[in-house]
């Protein structure tokens, strides 16, 4: 069902799609770098502000599931997913699907944008396409 729909979206969309779930891993990294040092230094204590405490919550519920969708998705679709955007930030594309998984551009780009609708599904990122259309996942 998913690649009937993706092959419905225009460059333009599919452009969008990107953008919106690599702010989606970019939040995600600096949130998990903001909680270990938290977590590590023993920050988020009884004197810190109930605002502080719930973000703190929200960043870990934002981490815990974005993990938790991850490890559902098919596993090249998964293997990409962690390598080029959760394990490090300077992973380049080309390193991942030249060094890391050994396929072509297309195979990579195909992989790539099928995890993405995946993502904008389960979170309901706006990305310009019909929401009628996304399904939940």
């Amino acid at each position: 069902m998913a690649t009937k729909l993706i092959k419905g979206l225009t460059a333009a969309q599919k452009k969008e799609l990107q953008r919106v779930c690599e702010d989606l891993f970019e939040r995600y990294r600096y949130f998990k770098l903001v909680e270990a040092e938290n977590d590590a230094s023993g920050r988020l204590d009884l004197n810190e502000s109930a605002y502080e405490i719930e973000q703190s919550e929200r960043r870990k519920m934002l981490i815990q599931r974005l993990e938790q969708i991850v490890e559902r998705l098919p596993l090249s679709e998964k293997d990409m997913i962690k390598l080029r955007y959760m394990d490090s930030d300077e992973a380049r594309d080309y390193q991942i699907y030249q060094i890391e998984l050994g396929i072509a551009e297309g195979t990579y780009t195909k992989i790539r944008t099928s995890a993405f609708f995946k993502l904008a599904g389960a979170f309901k990122l706006d990305f310009g396409a019909d929401p009628i259309e996304v399904p939940n996942i």
